[in-house]
């Protein structure tokens, strides 16, 4: 098991603590404002995030050593989703979000989760490298890579739309848009810092951090 590293716990909760305050305030003063319930669904997630990874680097193992780290992955694949249909519906793109779109939204977290945590039935997770997910699930099986593509897709596919609509925007509206834009890019400045090994946090997983900077 990774030792606990209590200044990322710290940081972690903290930052968790500040997303369920955000979207709490959301809830209160935009509660029917295009894209304010995504919004909030996100905020709450990242927040789950925060918290449950935290508790993991804090050095809390019950009830089991991986626990806390595999809590954490709801609020990995609700983040994605969430994040795009946010960006739908402030982009003007209600209509895209039909029924079998959203169902498609909703079940595929929840078939990642149920595959992760039967792992051991069937092996398409982990796919027998569960030892080396200490710390973060950066290196498993089908269904983890799967994951990881689908969600960089509903990622790029939402940075598109909010530079598309930016582009054919103007006045306040057009700098609110800018603000996210810069919101979401900073995921992907995370996702090269952590590719070409520059994390400041090693062996840790510091997506946490750009999604919740990206939720503010």
């Amino acid at each position: 098991m990774t030792p606990p590293n209590i200044f990322y716990s710290t940081a972690l909760l903290t930052a968790g603590i500040c997303c369920f305050i955000v979207g709490l305030l959301v809830l209160q003063r935009r509660p029917f404002t295009p894209g304010s319930i995504p919004l909030m669904v996100f905020l709450l997630a990242m927040c789950w995030w925060d918290i449950s990874y935290g508790i993991f680097w804090g050095g809390v193992m019950k009830p089991s050593p991986y626990f806390w780290l595999d809590i954490s992955y709801i609020g990995v694949v609700i983040v994605p989703a969430t994040f795009f249909i946010f960006a739908m519906q402030i982009s003007g793109r209600q209509e895209w979000l039909k029924t079998p779109l959203l169902i498609g939204l909703y079940v595929e977290p929840l078939l990642v989760l149920v595959l992760m945590w039967t792992d051991p039935w069937h092996n398409l997770f982990f796919a027998g490298k569960r030892l080396l997910n200490t710390g973060m699930i950066l290196n498993a099986g089908p269904v983890f890579w799967g994951n990881v593509v689908y969600s960089y897709l509903l990622l790029l596919i939402t940075f598109i739309l909010l530079v598309r609509r930016f582009m054919t925007t103007s006045g306040i509206y057009r700098r609110q848009l800018g603000v996210v834009i810069a919101g979401a890019g900073v995921t992907w400045l995370n996702s090269f810092i952590f590719v070409t090994g520059l994390s400041p946090f090693p062996n840790a997983d510091n997506t946490p951090f750009s999604f919740t900077i990206a939720a503010f």
